[in-house]
């Protein structure tokens, strides 16, 4: 018995080690249903993108976790499904990570980005993906992957299609509780461009174009 218990007493770390293992989780949902507008002016300070027609659709996988999503949506309304009952529908995703995990995650997000120039004009965007508290606007964590887009007419109207992928790396001390990734952008903008769109209206006609996130843990 006394031989017995010894053993166990120096497997018993071991077993519960390989008991409880790494958390494995992700996000994985798609946009779409309109296209956002990132107006004709310039942004000097990080700015959401919103559409009234968006939904999120969230995505299957196996092998891992896969944390169903909410939209986050305008103003101080808190997220409330795969569209929002009040407010409006932001670009991002509002997700619980498992309460036993903390520490950093990715994010990325692809897009496509149209600009119509007319024949004097040019768009500078830059996009960012951050950190808001679920019921507010107000950025609390950065990415620190700033992806610019741009295009500028040289005497004639012209209009570009840019597909973009911005990621970013979070820390989340805790687990358990909601968060809220949102795509957001500064510009700088001469002239008025004739358009300025995130594309994510699922279009059969060219590819069902949409809103692409992704989340995952970098350290288990």
């Amino acid at each position: 018995m006394k031989k017995f218990t010894f053993i166990f007493a120096l497997l018993f770390p071991i077993l519960a080690q390989a008991q409880v293992g790494p958390v494995r989780w992700r996000v994985d949902a798609n946009i779409s249903g309109g296209s956002p507008s990132l107006g004709t002016s310039a942004q000097s300070a990080y700015i959401g993108l919103f559409d009234g027609g968006l939904t999120l659709t969230n995505n299957s996988g196996s092998g891992t976790k896969v944390i169903t999503a909410q939209i986050p949506c305008s103003s101080t309304n808190a997220p409330s499904g795969t569209t929002c009952s009040a407010g409006t529908e932001s670009i991002g995703v509002a997700f619980t990570p498992p309460g036993g995990w903390k520490g950093d995650a990715r994010a990325c997000v692809e897009f496509g980005h149209e600009m119509g120039n007319s024949s004097s004009s040019a768009i500078i965007t830059t996009f960012q993906i951050v950190e808001t508290a679920c019921n507010a606007q107000v950025v609390t964590q950065e990415g620190k992957s700033r992806v610019p887009s741009a295009a500028a007419a040289n005497g004639a109207a012209f209009t570009v299609y840019l597909p973009v992928r911005v990621c970013g790396t979070f820390t989340f001390s805790t687990g358990g509780s909601q968060r809220c990734l949102r795509l957001m952008y500064e510009q700088a903008i001469t002239a008025t461009p004739s358009s300025n769109l995130i594309k994510a209206d699922a279009n059969t006609s060219v590819g069902n174009r949409d809103v692409h996130w992704e989340v995952y843990p970098l350290n288990n």
